[in-house]
Order: structure tokens, then sequence, then C-alpha cells
């Protein structure tokens, strides 16, 4: 008989879930422990866990569930036998049994607990048992995370900032396959694409292993949809309105979920079909006032100096985002041993926007008059611009895959193929022009908000001409196919629970984009505004004056095409120099291990990536000495390869059964984004000889991707009673190459240029944190007190970045110094409430001239309120009332300073109520 086959004579593999008082929910990451062997797991998505190469004889397990009381049960191990010990959470403790299973303390419970059992430093944002996720779509679900803020759109969320680290730097997968980008020149998945019902949890990895995808600076965003083996037979529905009070519009949203379990070939319970389908129409409304760059003037009326807007504008969206989601899963497990999957999802945003400008050209004028509170201009220009589009975004998955363990090792597989689009097919924009006119701005009420003014015939509809007419269509889409092999064996390492465990990835993506753009600059008579007027706007940040009906001015270019005549050359210009397609190959290794020494849980690895790009584009050349100027086209293509090494180390010590501590040391990647990246170059030459001037905007295929080591420490202690955790952690990251515009004329091949605009790969950037967590429910406290749940959190983060064309560092973009969550519920008598605040300080968003950092814009600080509640009718069914933004918090940006406007949002409050029911 060998050593091995000796070893498994001797010991036995015990094998349980973790489950509630009905046997239907199974609890993830609860701490299973052998304490006489001081062995411990935790369990996994349906409440599993599976101790292997336990010796022979009787033990007791002991079960612990932050929230619920501690179980103990007895086994009795044989040899090279698995026995089955289940085990059932007392929740007796709490008033009502399924505490732990609905409400936002079951959602809060699920998160720490998963957290609880990482080694890595995670966040969690969990739904509770049966499915209900409090937010809008995922990206307004993971403001509350500590250390991430959420960059907004016109009032929602879109993009997820980690740590400060800009989105384009983050990954996001889907059920664990990375997501594509629907846009055209980004890699950040916007992830308002993704609605909420769609979502079991999202996790939030700060510290990436090396099963993972390098390419997460700043983290890894993993949504994981819903399977009939968390809800087992279920089903569950919502119907609300949703008043956004702007637009003073009310607007339907619905969502629909079902699971089943079936017995297959003599199984039990043993293959699952989950459905989810949402739907939100949504219509709302935003104004804006918008300014330029503001120069150091001086003034012509009293002599001083003073910076003063060369151009401002009002700006007026009515929109319309309409939603639809939908995700099916197929999951078969013949035994508990194997586990097969086809898991699918669909998510569709299409958006109407009608938008309206109203740019006051003020450098284009004769400035009369300037003081600190404003200006006025002669002879200044008007322009009225009236824009709509129609446009859909999509994101679709499909996964299928599986799962098998044999003696001491799992094999996982899987093969994925993800599509993204964003296809604009009917975009319009008429630009209608005054001249000569006598206009100015006051800043005098509100410094936010600058009052616009222009006298006389600027409020007259006939003055203003049609100067231009573009009408574009527009498709980006991205395709990925990814394979996935992973295999782990249990071992005992110097008497330690261990694993070794190694994998292959391969991702191969294609991505084109594809625009059509016709420039209209010359009509066959003299079209006025006051042809196509629409004085129906509402727009109470000030007077808007006469603007284009673009329904009617639509109508009008359809059925009097020859009045339109193109420019044969900018059509030519803006149509090919945005196209492109770029195949990008990602093949990827990993070896990593982990052991259980005691108290002291390790994890260390190396991962490799080696990445091939492929790309077309175009480059144009506008000499006026050339064919009087007509463009040059010329298809550029461009080939790069490189292979990074990613050595990872992460460690856990439980010091006692409350307080543990976390370290890691991690490196990162970040690929360039499409545009930056791109084969593209733009070149204008004019004059000749010793006159001549070269300019050019290019890409940098060569731009090399850049890198971050990081460094993380977290220590949390969980309270004795009840659910509730205090953690404080720091983390450090230096990213190396960081991307950084600038001009390389003077450099190779530019050599005999006067300006070029490159990205280029820069100095080093730093990025050191500090985060604080709280949460504590309260059901230690006398009723009706023990209903009450708080949570807290606080980020404060600087970063410095060196950059070539500024003598000092600057804060990385979109890093908030000061990041806060606060919010108190009640979950107690059927009532399920909850209130939070959202707290944001500003951030650097992004430089407008590198020489002048006055006209660097920054968002300004931001703290928002919102109320969700929940109240139960009768068994399975609640109404709901959400209030989102209370306090009509606006947005607002500004240049250097808080008194220099960028941009200022008008965002209204929405409320909702509804009903939901789960049978």
């Amino acid at each position: 008989m060998t050593a091995a086959n000796a070893a498994a004579q001797e010991t036995g593999s015990i094998r349980g879930k973790v489950l509630d008082d009905s046997g239907d929910y199974g609890f993830q990451g609860a701490r299973v422990e052998i304490k006489t062997l001081d062995r411990s797991t935790t369990t996994g998505r349906q409440g599993q866990y599976l101790f292997r190469n336990v010796p022979v004889g009787s033990y007791s397990i002991n079960v612990n569930y932050l929230g619920a009381a501690t179980e103990q049960i007895e086994v009795n191990v044989t040899a090279g036998e698995t026995v089955m010990a289940n085990a059932v959470l007392d929740q007796s403790v709490n008033e009502f049994s399924d505490m732990l299973v609905t409400g936002q303390a079951a959602g809060k419970a699920a998160a720490v607990n998963r957290e609880r059992s990482a080694i890595s430093n995670i966040e969690v944002l969990s739904s509770d048992a049966i499915g209900d996720f409090p937010d809008q779509n995922v990206a307004e679900a993971l403001a509350r995370v500590p250390g991430l803020s959420v960059a907004r759109d016109q009032g929602e969320g879109r993009f997820a900032v980690i740590r400060g680290i800009s989105p384009n730097f983050n990954s996001t997968t889907i059920n664990g396959v990375q997501v594509p980008s629907p846009e055209n020149d980004t890699r950040a998945v916007n992830l308002d694409v993704i609605g909420s019902g769609l979502t079991e949890s999202v996790e939030v990895t700060k510290s990436v292993t090396p099963d993972m995808s390098a390419n997460a600076i700043g983290g890894n965003i993993e949504i994981s949809t819903l399977n009939a083996f968390d809800l087992g037979n279920s089903t569950s529905f919502s119907l609300e309105g949703s008043h956004e009070e702007v637009s003073g519009e009310t607007s339907p949203r619905v969502e629909f979920t079902t699971t089943r379990l079936f017995d297959v070939l003599g199984g039990t319970d043993n293959f699952g079909i989950a459905a989810s389908v949402n739907y939100f129409d949504r219509e709302f409304a935003v104004h804006n006032i918008e300014s330029g760059v503001w120069a150091e003037t001086e003034s012509p009326s009293n002599g001083g100096t003073f910076r003063a807007a060369q151009e401002m504008e009002h700006r007026d969206y009515v929109l319309n985002r309409e939603r639809l989601g939908g995700t099916v899963s197929f999951d078969y497990s013949p035994n508990p041993n194997s586990e097969y999957y086809l898991r699918t999802v669909y998510s569709e945003v299409e958006e109407f926007e009608n938008e309206l400008e109203n740019p006051y050209k003020f450098e284009d004028g004769n400035l009369t008059a300037l003081d600190d509170n404003g200006a006025t201009f002669e002879d200044g220009a008007i322009e009225r611009v009236g824009k709509s589009s129609t446009g859909t975004q999509q994101i679709y998955n499909v996964q299928l895959g599986g799962k098998n363990e044999l003696d001491d090792w799992t094999l996982e597989y899987s093969t994925a193929y993800s599509e993204a689009s964003d296809e604009t097919p009917d975009t319009m924009e008429s630009v209608w022009l005054g001249e000569g006119l006598t206009m100015g701005y006051d800043v005098s009420g509100n410094r936010k908000k600058p009052d616009l003014f222009v006298e006389g015939e600027g409020n007259d509809a006939s003055t203003y001409q049609l100067d231009a007419f573009e009408d574009e269509d527009e498709t980006t889409e991205e395709e990925q196919t990814s394979l996935q092999f992973d295999a782990k064996r249990d071992i005992l390492f110097a008497g330690n629970p261990s694993s070794v465990k190694f994998g292959a990835q391969a991702r191969m993506v294609e991505k084109t984009n594809d625009l059509n753009l016709t420039v209209y600059d010359d009509f066959e008579r003299t079209l006025t505004l006051d042809e196509f007027n629409w004085e129906g706007v509402d727009f109470p940040l000030g007077t808007f004056g006469p603007t284009p009906n673009n329904a009617q001015v639509r109508e009008f270019f359809n059925e009097n095409p020859d009045v339109f005549n193109a420019n044969e050359n900018e059509t030519a210009i803006e149509s090919r120099l945005e196209d492109y397609t770029l195949d990008e190959d990602i093949f990827a290794a990993y070896l990593m291990s982990e052991s259980e020494i005691g108290r002291l849980s390790v994890l260390g690895g190396l991962r490799v990536e080696h990445t091939d790009v492929t790309q077309t584009g175009t480059q144009f050349t506008v000499n006026e000495n050339v064919d009087d100027g007509a463009p040059q086209f010329e298809d550029l293509k461009a080939d790069k390869s490189y292979t990074d090494f990613f050595p990872n180390l992460q460690m856990r010590y439980r010091f006692n059964d409350r307080f543990e501590m976390r370290g890691a040391i991690t490196q990162t990647i970040a690929r360039p984004g499409f545009e930056d990246a791109a084969a593209r170059q733009a070149i204008e030459i004019e004059g000749s000889g010793a006159d001549q001037e070269k300019v050019a905007e290019v890409g940098n295929p060569e731009l090399d991707p850049l890198h971050s080591t990081n460094f993380d420490i977290e220590g949390t202690y969980y309270a004795g009673e009840g659910l509730g955790l205090v953690s404080a952690g720091l983390f450090y990251k230096q990213i190396d190459d960081f991307f950084v515009s600038t001009n390389v004329a003077g450099e190779p091949p530019f050599e005999d240029f006067d300006e070029v605009s490159q990205v280029v790969n820069g100095d080093t950037a730093e990025v050191l944190g500090l985060e604080l967590n709280w949460v504590q429910q309260f059901g230690f406290l006398p009723s009706p007190y023990d209903g009450l749940i708080m949570t807290a959190n606080y980020t404060r983060t600087d970063s410095e970045a060196d950059v070539p064309f500024r003598d000092e560092s600057i804060r990385l973009p979109k890093q908030a110094e000061n990041i806060a969550n606060a919010s108190i519920g009640y979950d107690k008598y059927g009532i399920s409430t909850r209130l939070a605040a959202q707290y944001r300080d500003d951030y650097f968003d992004e430089v407008e001239e590198p020489g002048d950092p006055a006209q660097d814009r920054f968002a300004g600080e931001n703290l928002r309120f919102d109320l969700n509640t929940q109240i139960r009718i009768v068994e399975g069914w609640h109404a709901t009332f959400n209030v989102i933004n209370i306090t009509e918090e606006p947005e607002y940006w500004y240049r250097g300073k808080s008194r220099y406007n960028s941009q200022y949002d008008q965002i209204g409050r929405t409320i909702e109520a509804g009903i939901k029911a789960r049978f």
C-alpha cells in the first residue's frame, strides 16, 4: 500500500450546507470550524462546505454566521467515507424568523459574512436571499461601497471610481467573464446599462488574486446574476411608478423573476431554471449652464485685471431612457461533485435625447465692461443650437461551463461569448448664428449659476441664420470570445490544509467603430430661425430665448434635401478619422497556492499575461499647397505585443474570533484606451517656406500599458453581539508609465512640426489612502430599538502624478480626497426603511490648457440623500416608497476655483412608489 493510499484509508471528508430553518436558503460566507483540528472553511454560494483529509474520529463543528447564533453539530468521520452534516441557523433570537433572509439586514449580513471569509480585500453588495436589491442600476449601488465614488451623467450614476482610480483602469465581469465596453473611446463599462433587477450581488475586489485578470489597477467589479439554486422555487415581481420632478413625468418600472427546480434523471431538485426580466421607461430633464476658459483680462472700464469668461452657454436636455434587461440561467447538478451551467445576460438602453444649446461667444466680441461680478460685450455672437439623437447601447453575454470535484481535485472550465454595441443611427444638429450682438453675463447673484443676457435683436428669432447642419450615424461594436480553465488540488502541507491551483485563460476581442457624418455649411437660400422657432422651453436658470424646433428642422431637411449643400472635405475628414478596427488577444496563465496555518491564511502566486494588438485606422493630411487643401487619406496599420508578470502575496491572520487583519502586495496593469493608442493621425499644413506651420493630433499605437504596485493592510473587529464590525485600512499604489497628453513636436518622427498633441507614457503617479468602515445592527437593544441598523464609511485619498507640462504634480483625474457614506435603517414590524447620505469631495477632472493650471476643470463637492422604504402589507406583499436626491442636490464643475463656473446641472428629486410581491 502506498503512503498516499494509506493516508486516504486513515481520513475521511465532511460535506454539508448551512441553511435557514425552512431549508430553502443557503448562507454564503458562514465560517465552519473544527476547533480541535484548528481547521476552518467558509460556505459557498448555496451555503455548501467541504472538509477533506479529516482524520478518523468524532468532532464538534461550529458554524458562525454574523447576525445569527453560533451553531454546533456533531459528526463521526469514517475512513474513506464522506459524512453529510447540515447546519440550520437559529434565528429565534430575532422577532421575525426571516430576518436573515429578507430585508436590508439580510443583505448586509450576507455582504459582511462574504467579506469576512475572503483572504483578499473585497467589498460586497448583496441582495437579500429573495433577490431584493434596492438601487436603480449597478453604478448607483456601488456609490455605497467604502472607497468608491460614482461618476454621474445627467444625474444618474454611470461609472465607478475605485480608490480614486479612473474607471478606464478598472475591470468589470459578469459571472466571472470580462464585460466589453459599448462605447468607442473607452475601456470603462458604463454600469447604468445593467439594471439592478438582474443582480444577485456585486463584489468589488480591491486586491485581485492570481486567478483574476490583472487589468485592474483600482480593482475588479464582479456582477453575479441569479440562479435557481440561490432561490429555490420562487416567483417575484414589482411594479413601480417613478416621478421625476424637473420634467414632471412619471415613468413605469416593472421587474419579474421566476426560479424553478426540477427532478432530472433520478435526482431531486437537481436541475434549475432562473429567468428575470426588467423594464424601466424613464423620462427626465436636466438644465445646465456651462462655461469655457476664464482668461486673465484687463478691464476697459476700471483698469483692473479680472478673469473673464470667453464663452458661456445654456443647455436644456429632455431625455427618455428605456431600459430592458433579462437573464436566463440553466443549472444542472447530477450529484454533489458536479455542476454544469448555461447563463445568458442581455441588457439594453435605448435613449432619445433632445438637446438645446445657446453658446454665447464672448471672445468674438469687443469687451466694453468687466469687473468681478460680470462683463458686457459688443459685436459678439450667439449660436442657437438644436440637437436630437436616438441611440441604443446593448450588452449580451452567454456562458457555458461546469465544475467537477474528483477526489482532491476541483476542475472548473467555461467558454463565453460577449457582445457590446452602441448605435446612434439618427443624430441631427443645426447651428443658427446671430452676430453683432450686445451681450454679457452677471454672477453677482450666484457665481455657480451665471445670469446670461443679450440685448435688443438678440432676442429676435429672425436675427439667427442657419450656419451649419450635421447629419450623423455611428456604430460601435465589440465582440469577445473567452476560454477559461482552472484546476485546484487540496493537499496537506506540513500537516496544514492547503491547495495548489493553476489555470489558463484566453480572451479574444474585436472592436470596430464606423462613423458617417455629413457636414452641410452652404444653403441654396437663407434660412432664419423664425421659420423654426420653438417657444416651449421651460428653463429655470435664465432666459433661454429663441431656439430651434428639432422635429420641425428634421422634417424640413427630409423634405427639402436640395436646399442643403454638403462640404465634401469636412464630411470625408469627420467620417473617416474616427473609423477603426482593433483586434486584441490576451493569453494568461497562473499558478497559486493557499495554505491555512492555524489562524494564518496565506495566498501567493504568479500570473503572466501576453497581449497582441493589431489595429487599422486613418491618417489624413490637409495641405493648403496641395490640391487646394483637399484632404489626403492613407490607411494606417499598427501592431504591438508585450508580456507582463504579476507576482501576488496576500495574508489574513485571525487573532481571535473577533479581530483579524489582512495584508496584500500585488501588481496590476491598465492597458491604454482605444482613442489614446489608436492608429490615427490628423495633420494640417499652412503656409510655405519659412512661414509654414505644421500641426497634428495623433494617436500612439506604441503606448505602453501602465503598471501599478499595490500595498494593502486592513484590520477588522467584529462585535460580539448581533451584526457589527469596525474596520480600518491603508492602501498605497505606485503607478509607473502614467498616461499624459503632451506636445511631442521636435521628437521623431515629428522633427519638423510646430505642434503635435499625443498621449505618451509619463513618469510616476502615487495614491495613498485610508478607509474606515462601521456596521452595526442593534438587535441586542430592547424592543423596539432592536430593529435599528446603521452604517458609515469614510475614505481619505491623496494622489500625485508627475506630468511633463507642469513643474508641480497634479492629482489623478476623478480622485476625490474625501468620500463618506452613512445610513440609518429600521427593519421590524414589517417595515424596512433606510435613509442614506453620500458625500464626495471635489476632484480634479481634466486639464484644459497644459500651461495654465487656473483652467483645470474640477468637479465640486456633492452631498446627496436618498430614502428607501418597504412596508409589508400581507405575507409576501410589500408596498415600496423611495425618494432619490431628497434635497435636489445639483452637480457642479468649476475652473481652478469654485467661483469660476464650468458646468452647473440642476438635478431634480425623484419619487418612486409601487408594490413588490413574492410567492
